[in-house]
């Protein structure tokens, strides 16, 4: 007995040392002792992403199980899940409750004053890839999510990235500036003439059935863009909070966008031209249909630029729940 406890110390000992001195292990061992995804590259990070984004609820439960991590983003669905809305009495109750767990949710009001109970995270598409740090490994950089904003570091700043939970421009302490994605030049940047805007939120409601499709494109960073489309199915429940449901839904999205292509050369920029790029998805033609309560559409794009700020040309979405109003907006 006393040896089998031996060995299992010694090998316990191993363990621990190894998570405690990265130079002793590799990436994907390092990772998983902090509870972390690690890719080799940005191409098998955007394979999986589109993996994961099509897989049900309980399929990414899986997944999560698979990789041996968790996933903040399922955290936050599992207590979501676990919601009785009728534990609530009051309004302020629910926000308490929120409160209390705003690393997993949040609530969002709508233009007509009402809240929908979302998670955090819920507009990332990266999402199911973040730890309790909202991080995960490419390579030799750490990314770092904090609302809409991205921040990248090497592996001298991790532990840095690993403490900061609010928004980082620049660091004056190491004279290191952050690399900003998302959203930075023509932020929320509006429709006109010329465009159709860059970001736009509908909603169609019917008595206690709510459909919400969000769109956006945006710049992820100084050589890549992403497009998304977002249908989300909600359902008006006790104290008038919208949660989230399960509805059969249908959706057409033709979303078509163009970004000023630079070269830099010699700290000078030479304007190239327009560039242009699509995102497409017809459930009509195939007469296909989700039984979710989401979906969701991504696809990222890697420009050769320094500069790529997109807006969209023109788009043309439709949805159907089934329940609510169709919801049918078009641009030029």
């Amino acid at each position: 007995m006393r040896i089998q406890l031996g060995i299992f110390l010694f090998l316990f000992a191993i363990g621990f040392s190894a998570c405690n001195n990265e130079q002793l292990i590799e990436p994907k061992e390092e990772v998983q002792c902090e509870n972390m995804l690690y890719f080799d590259s940005f191409e098998e990070m955007n394979t999986e992403l589109v993996k994961v984004m099509n897989m049900t609820y309980e399929e990414r439960l899986v997944w999560e199980k698979s990789k041996g991590f968790t996933s903040i983003e399922l955290e936050a669905e599992r207590l979501y899940e676990s919601i009785d809305p009728e534990q609530f009495k009051s309004i302020d109750e629910v926000k308490s409750f929120v409160d209390k767990n705003s690393h997993l949710l949040k609530l969002v009001e709508d233009e007509n004053g009402e809240f929908e109970l979302e998670t955090k995270n819920c507009n990332i598409p990266h999402r199911y890839f973040l730890n309790e740090n909202q991080m995960y490994r490419i390579s030799d950089l750490y990314y770092k999510y904090i609302d809409k904003i991205v921040l990248i570091g090497n592996i001298d700043e991790k532990e840095y990235l690993k403490q900061k939970n609010s928004m980082l421009i620049y660091d004056g302490g190491t004279g290191r500036e952050y690399e900003i994605l998302e959203y930075k030049k023509g932020d929320n940047l509006k429709s006109t003439n010329t465009n159709c805007g860059n970001k736009h939120t509908w909603r169609k409601v019917s008595g206690n059935e709510k459909l919400k499709v969000e769109i956006d494109v945006k710049r992820k960073s100084s050589s890549k863009l992403e497009c998304n489309f977002t249908a989300r199915n909600y359902e008006k429940g006790f104290l008038g909070i919208w949660y989230w449901c399960t509805r059969n839904m249908k959706v057409d999205v033709s979303l078509d966008f163009k970004y000023m292509d630079t070269t830099s050369s010699n700290s000078q920029s030479e304007w190239v031209g327009w560039k242009f790029g699509s995102l497409v998805h017809v459930d009509g033609c195939n007469n296909a249909q989700h039984m979710s309560k989401t979906v969701e559409i991504s696809a990222r794009f890697i420009p050769t630029c320094e500069d790529c700020y997109p807006v969209f040309t023109n788009y043309k979405v439709w949805a159907d729940n089934k329940k609510a109003p169709t919801l049918n907006e078009n641009c030029n």
